[in-house]
């Protein structure tokens, strides 16, 4: 099974991985912009 049957401790156990790919993504687009249409392919 890919998710734990209690769906609070999947979320908690998930929730720092999804902030963290936020968070470089954030500071990668302050430092280098990148168009909407890059950021779309290479998210794909």
């Amino acid at each position: 099974m890919a998710t734990h049957p209690n769906l609070f401790m999947d979320w908690l156990l998930t929730m720092p991985w999804y902030a963290g790919m936020v968070w470089i993504f954030v500071r990668v687009q302050r430092s280098q912009r990148y168009s909407a249409a890059a950021v779309l392919l290479w998210a794909a």
